[in-house]
């Protein structure tokens, strides 16, 4: 686990480390959600990816409930 720390006007640095990893670079957006005490940031991209998964399942789901 990483750390990172917020300044006085509110901004987080992501450490290199992850902005390499995840492919970030200046002008990237990320997407912010509070789970808890925690906070968790996620990559349009990563989200889209995950959202298309979802679908695909659930149409391979329909798809066995129609054939019964």
């Amino acid at each position: 686990m990483l750390r990172a720390r917020m300044d006085a006007k509110g901004r987080i640095t992501v450490p290199k480390a992850l902005r390499t990893r995840l492919g970030l670079t200046p002008g990237s957006q990320l997407l912010l959600q509070a789970e808890g005490e925690e906070l968790r940031g996620v990559t349009p991209p990563a989200l889209l990816r995950r959202l298309r998964g979802a679908r695909l399942a659930l149409q391979r789901r329909l798809a066995k409930l129609e054939k019964g």
